[in-house]
């Protein structure tokens, strides 16, 4: 979350709440996947059109909208 808040705030000078995280895990096992749900959807459509590396330590997020069935 506080990858995104602090872009956020760069972006728009937004100070609120930005987006809910849930990891996916198995037991205690992170299993590497996360769900972050944004309550705006500028937001969102800013961090996807960014060309912006979100990383996590050395890891680089790959990052996907949901697909509409």
């Amino acid at each position: 979350q506080h990858i995104f808040n602090t872009f956020i705030y760069k972006e728009f000078k937004f100070n609120g709440r930005i987006c809910r995280a849930s990891v996916l895990t198995s037991g205690n096992q992170i299993k590497g996947v996360a769900f972050i749900d944004f309550y705006n959807s500028e937001h969102l459509d800013s961090v996807l059109a960014s060309t912006e590396r979100f990383k996590i330590g050395f890891n680089i997020l790959n990052i996907e909208k949901k697909k509409k069935k």
